[in-house]
């Protein structure tokens, strides 16, 4: 029953299906044919059979696709199973016990009902989330106005509405989780048509939601993160960005984030599944969409007036030369952290349009979902048909639904019980299924020899109850349930003996109130890190005054030897886990460590491959720019190979970054597990604050560069546009740009994008960038190697110094950083962010704008995050022994 009790009542009814189906599987397929079979046989011959087929059934348990709880069915097989071997059972007590847990599920369902007029369920849990989620979706756009136009004339405000964005942020992203949690429970809670209609509405809202979580934290990030310590620039360059950005935005970026509030807050109230309304939203969206190219005009010409005046005549202070780097003197070096500001304003503002543009997206998927789902009421009604046609109709539509309900069945058991694969085609899990198997089998010879049994009689079932709850798939995981067991048992048998002690007799007006206390306060008292110990003291407590009927209710005699044999369990489990099946959850965290940075350094290597790809591609086609008609097939078969090339390297760009995405998340997993992991003195012990920082940084250097490869995909296609554009779409774009700008003005210099040298210009200058990271990322990577030679991150030979020497070299990415930063100013300073043809026709949409910018603030972020990583292993070397 403890197992089936949740949080919610839908998380109740999805444990309970699956675990009255696994309880169901277990006793039809293992436990009744084990328990005929040791009822047949001789003692004798049963003692000798008893645990060569425990460990067989136990490990076709653990390996069964269909069972959800396998440790828990090992369990429930084993305590019925086993039974004929010691004591008198009939035929039908598998199927007794089987009643007895199906029962406890139902209690543990009603328990949620309770109080009837106000069920805990899932769906009142997601509504109070959502009325949250409105409220700092309101605060947090507020917030956002707040900083943009305060930034750099109330500086005061501005921070206050930067530390506020970031306490939104850390709130909205574990709301969507929440809620994406619950979607499952919510859905099992849905028993009409509608109610499953709102949940699929629910469930496409926290899907948009989740999406637009990774702009919520790019937007945080570029508000509050310092690349350069730019903001302590307090110059007046700087007021006058700040000043510039806020005046051209002006009424359209208020009309903007007024759309967004009030379109994202009547979306989360649409989606609530607790409350029941219907909404058009073809106004928000037409009135987005909107706002949202006005503000992407607006910035546009903000950053080209921002450009403009900090360089002041750029055509004659500034080198037009595209072939050559960027050189810089001291004036332009003075003025790179403004260069860096504007890197940070645009990764902003880019998030900001991108929460607005897929709002806009949603609302129209939404819209298509909606019309799909409502019913066509102009069908024609059905006439009237004879008798004889209406007897024949309803026999054909009876065997139709005949048909569809056996394929329905058939293609639910091909899915449930012939597609699953068996466990242990998978090692993990093959090794958990061995492991499980051949303690159960240790656990088993407590009833089959005769002398364990006269020791342990009658609760020689004890041992195997024990290894097959506490076996999990880590070594470290399985130590900390084994550990919690125990001294849950403790708690509970110092509880049972207080009470047996106070008020002796064995009456029931005593036990219950006294057992319903103790869960009561133990399950008030629980606390994350060791949730079993509460759970099984409560548990333990019934078990203890009321489990031990077979010793007459004696209950002094009954707690001691509980705690000898659970003891006994968890000794068998351990020797057999350390020893037999080691797998150290520690010499994964410190070989994943080293692995991260080599990957690291692969992905930067392949993410400057990607880039340095386009130019080749660019400069092929300038050189077929003259070749005659004649060759024009060569041209286009040229043109394919180039774009069959960039595929290429797109997708080993891809799966360098999924193996980055692997390693992150086992050494998340994994961390936790090795803190637990117990040394005994062998190993030098692991510095968890250090090590949970230092796994960190690398996740968040990891979510970086996945934004990196989606930064230089959208870069790729932004400086790749084929200058043979359809007469149509270039029309169309030159209106659309005529029609959002009140006035014609005189176009301003700037660089032609569709020009050949124009985009090998730009790909070499990310080129670099990435070059300039590769490089002292390989270079970090050298020292880990010479400190660490066997790969594991840990002390070895003496490796103190060469360890600290490594560490430091993660420093070295601050000056990475100021290199980035200086050349990607050195390139905004002689291209500006406007771009124009000979005819003054706009060549780059205002939205793909920002695309510049994101890009080097995700690389730049990345950077960060290792130079983070350093320090964090500088800290975490300061226990290595001295060498």
């Amino acid at each position: 029953m403890h197992t089936a009790i949740g949080a919610n009542l839908g998380s109740s009814i999805l444990a309970a299906k699956r675990i009255s189906k696994s309880i169901i599987v277990t006793t039809i397929l293992f436990t009744m044919p084990m328990q005929y079979l040791l009822s047949v046989l001789p003692t004798s011959t049963a003692e000798i059979v008893l645990p060569p087929v425990t460990f067989l059934v136990s490990y076709l348990i653990m390996s069964c696709p269909w069972l959800s709880t396998p440790n828990l069915m090992v369990l429930v097989m084993y305590v019925a199973a086993a039974s004929p071997l010691r004591f008198d059972t009939f035929w039908w007590e598998p199927l007794a016990y089987m009643g007895s847990y199906l029962i406890g599920l139902l209690v543990a369902l009603g328990m949620n009902l309770i109080p009837p007029f106000r069920p805990n369920t899932a769906t009142r849990q997601a509504h109070q989330i959502m009325v949250l989620m409105a409220r700092d979706f309101f605060l947090f756009f507020m917030q956002v106005r707040y900083y943009t136009f305060n930034t750099g004339q109330a500086p005061k405000v501005a921070r206050t509405a930067g530390a506020t964005i970031d306490l939104l942020v850390k709130r909205i992203n574990p709301s969507i989780q929440n809620l994406k949690k619950l979607l499952p429970f919510i859905r099992a809670e849905a028993i009409t048509s509608a109610g499953r209609s709102n949940v699929d509405r629910l469930d496409r809202w926290i899907c948009h939601l989740d999406e637009t979580s990774i702009h919520f934290k790019m937007l945080r990030t570029a508000l509050n993160s310092r690349y350069l310590g730019e903001d302590t620039t307090n110059s007046i360059d700087t007021r006058l960005i700040h000043r510039t950005i806020a005046i051209d935005l002006g009424q359209d970026y208020h009309e903007l984030v007024n759309s967004l509030i009030a379109a994202t807050v009547a979306l989360n109230k649409h989606s609530n599944p607790y409350l029941s309304n219907e909404h058009d939203f073809s106004t928000h969206s037409s009135r987005l969409s909107q706002d949202l190219m006005r503000t992407q005009i607006a910035f546009a010409r903000a950053l080209y007036k921002v450009t403009e005046q900090l360089e002041g005549n750029r055509g004659s202070s500034t080198d037009n030369d595209l072939t050559s780097p960027p050189i810089f003197d001291k004036q332009d070096r003075a003025k790179i952290p403004l260069y860096a500001h504007l890197a940070r304003r645009m990764t902003a503002m880019y998030s900001v349009l991108a929460i607005a543009q897929g709002l806009i997206d949603f609302i129209a998927d939404a819209d298509v979902q909606e019309d799909r789902s409502s019913p066509n009421t102009d069908e024609e009604a059905p006439q009237s048909r004879p008798l004889f046609s209406k007897a024949s109709a309803v026999v054909i539509s009876f065997v139709q639904s005949c048909v569809q309900v056996l394929c329905a069945v058939t293609k639910y058991l091909i899915r449930t019980w012939w597609a699953p694969e068996w466990k242990w085609r998978k090692r993990e899990t093959r090794r958990l299924a061995l492991k499980t198997a051949l303690g159960m089998l240790v656990a088993s010879l407590w009833l089959a020899i005769p002398g364990l049994w006269d020791i342990a009689q009658p609760f020689g079932f004890w041992p195997g109850l024990t290894i097959a709850s506490v076996n999990l798939a880590t070594t470290g995981s399985s130590f900390r349930k084994a550990t919690d067991r125990l001294v849950g048992t403790l708690f509970a048998a110092a509880y049972a003996l207080i009470v047996v002690d106070f008020f002796p007799g064995n009456e029931d007006y005593i036990k219950i109130p006294a057992i319903a206390l103790f869960t009561f306060a133990v399950i008030f008292m629980k606390k994350s890190d060791h949730a079993y110990q509460y759970t099984y003291a409560a548990t333990s407590t019934g078990s203890m005054l009321y489990g031990s009927v077979k010793n007459g209710f004696n209950i002094e005699t009954y707690v001691p030897k509980r705690i000898q044999l659970i003891f006994i369990g968890v000794m068998t489990f351990t020797i057999i886990e350390l020893f037999i099946f080691p797998r150290s959850s520690r010499r994964t965290v410190e070989e994943k460590c080293i692995e991260f940075f080599d990957q690291a350094g692969a992905f930067l290597i392949k993410s400057m491959s990607y880039v340095e790809g386009p130019p080749e591609q660019v400069g092929r086609k300038n050189s077929d720019m003259d070749v005659e008609k004649a060759e024009a097939t060569d041209h286009i078969g040229s043109s394919q190979r180039s774009i069959v090339a960039e595929i290429d390297a797109l997708e080993s760009l891809c799966k360098a970054q999924k193996e980055l995405h692997v390693t992150s998340a086992t050494l998340k997993k994994e961390v936790a597990s090795a803190l637990q992991e117990p040394h005994f003195g062998f190993h030098q012990p692991l510095n968890p604050k250090a090590l949970n920082a230092l796994v960190s940084e690398l996740v968040e250097a990891e979510e970086n560069a996945y934004f990196l490869v989606d930064a230089l995909k959208s870069l790729s296609s932004l400086l790749l546009k084929t200058s043979s554009k359809s007469a149509s779409l270039e029309e169309e774009h030159h209106s659309e740009s005529c029609h959002l700008q009140p006035e014609k003005q005189e176009r301003p210099p700037g660089i032609n994008l569709e020009n050949d040298s124009s985009k090998v210009y730009w790909f070499r200058a990310y080129s670099g960038f990435l070059h300039i990271a590769a490089k002292q990322m390989n270079s970090c990577n050298k020292h880990l190697k010479d400190a660490y030679p066997d790969g594991r991150f840990r002390p070895q030979n003496q490796n103190t110094l060469k360890a600290i020497l490594a560490a430091s070299s993660f420093r070295d990415f601050h000056d990475v950083r100021f290199d980035i930063v200086s050349e990607w100013s050195g390139y905004c300073q002689r291209t500006g962010f406007r771009e124009y043809d000979d005819t003054g026709t706009d060549l780059v949409r205002p939205d793909r704008l920002p695309i510049l910018g994101i890009t080097t603030s995700f690389l730049l972020e990345m950077c960060r995050h290792l130079q983070q990583a350093g320090l964090k292993m500088e800290w975490y070397i300061q226990t290595f022994p001295p060498s």
